[in-house]
């Protein structure tokens, strides 16, 4: 869509938003809501509608270098492949002033970790949050789109408790279309994303090599930080210093970080359990092989740890697997084992009984023979 030249301004508003209005003519602008380094979002209110909406407009307009405006361009791409209730729906798109605008759903809602901390959520409500997050995020993957910037920020909760995730602007494209096109928006040695929730890959500047699994350590790092409250590195000043952090160092341990905020967390280390800290391990791990290799997995794992099933990140260790089936089956194993002790005792009963009659019949003969 390619919209008229402006006209005149809305008098009272701040000189962008006039300009904004003056080309947008089927909505209302009301207010800039974000404003980053590639973009603006503004709330707005479509007039046939009466509903509210955000628009997204490429920051430098027509001063724009060709890879921020291939990046949107690629934004809005993504977002109009995908359809799946925890991704923001798209609107149309279009061109004002030489720049490139698009119209999507507006999200009235809190970024995660606030919806956390306003509500007070307990570790398991926070798991059921993150696995429609995972859904989310799974559906963006099956649609070959990689998120690559996936922080709280990015994750929006509404008053209902539904998450919504945003901002695509970094988003990797691997349809085999567009492939090459990634190798020339990545440039192998920039570091791509938020430093706080950049996997190992990212952080060591191999932007290209980033794929599903570095979309699963961003997840890990949110869930990580929404159940302790902090991340799972010590992350200072240092720029340089917390990059070497992410790409040598391990994480600590989700129980031994809970204790430390215990005081303002409603549940304890003890509730939380080992389970949860083996799932946060697995997609925390250096090495992308030794990940979940879906977001799928990783969802199934969360749904396993809430229902108190054996997880997949832990299936190395037999003695827990073994002592998770005999819990998860335990009428069954009930049931077999009063089989198996009434059909002990059958045959202790039944055998005394042979042997018994075995020496009365014993006896008798001996009986009969002297007799005889």
């Amino acid at each position: 869509m390619v919209v008229d030249q402006p006209t005149k301004s809305s008098i009272g508003k701040a000189p962008d938003i006039e300009a904004l209005q003056s080309i947008l003519k089927g909505y209302t602008i009301k207010e800039r809501i974000e404003s980053g380094g590639q973009a603006n979002v503004y709330r707005a209110s479509q007039l046939g509608t009466n509903r509210d909406v955000a628009v997204k407009v490429l920051r430098d307009g027509p001063l724009a270098s060709e890879r921020q405006k291939r990046r949107f361009e690629r934004e809005v791409e993504c977002l109009a492949r995908i359809t799946h209730p925890t991704i923001v729906t798209i609107f149309e798109s279009g061109t004002a002033f030489g720049g490139e605008f698009f119209v999507m759903e507006f999200v009235d809602g809190l970024p995660i970790d606030d919806f956390v901390l306003l509500y007070d959520l307990d570790h398991q409500a926070i798991v059921k949050l993150m696995i429609v997050v995972c859904e989310g995020v799974s559906a963006a993957h099956r649609n070959g789109v990689i998120h690559r910037d996936l922080k709280p920020s990015n994750i929006l909760v509404n008053k209902e408790g539904d998450p919504r995730i945003l901002d695509f602007g970094l988003a990797k494209d691997t349809t085999d279309a567009v492939n090459g096109d990634d190798q020339k928006l990545s440039v192998q040695g920039n570091i791509l994303g938020t430093l706080q929730y950049l996997s190992p890959e990212q952080a060591s500047g191999q932007a290209l090599l980033a794929d599903v699994r570095t979309d699963i350590y961003a997840l890990g790092v949110v869930l990580y930080e929404l159940i302790s409250r902090v991340l799972p590195y010590s992350l200072g000043m240092n720029c340089v210093k917390n990059l070497k952090t992410i790409v040598d160092c391990s994480p600590r341990p989700l129980r031994k970080s809970i204790k430390l905020c215990e005081t303002i967390l409603p549940f304890t280390a003890s509730d939380v359990g080992a389970d949860l800290e083996h799932i946060l391990y697995k997609t925390l791990e250096k090495d992308p092989g030794n990940r979940y290799q879906s977001v799928a997995q990783l969802a199934e794992d969360l749904r396993k740890y809430l229902s108190g099933d054996a997880v997949s990140a832990r299936s190395h260790n037999g003695i827990y697997m073994l002592r998770k089936t005999v819990r998860r089956f335990r009428l069954h194993f009930s049931v077999a084992a009063l089989f198996i002790l009434l059909l002990t005792t059958f045959t202790i009963v039944a055998t005394v009984q042979w042997r018994r009659s075995a020496r009365i019949a014993q006896v008798f003969q001996a009986g009969l023979q002297m007799g005889a």
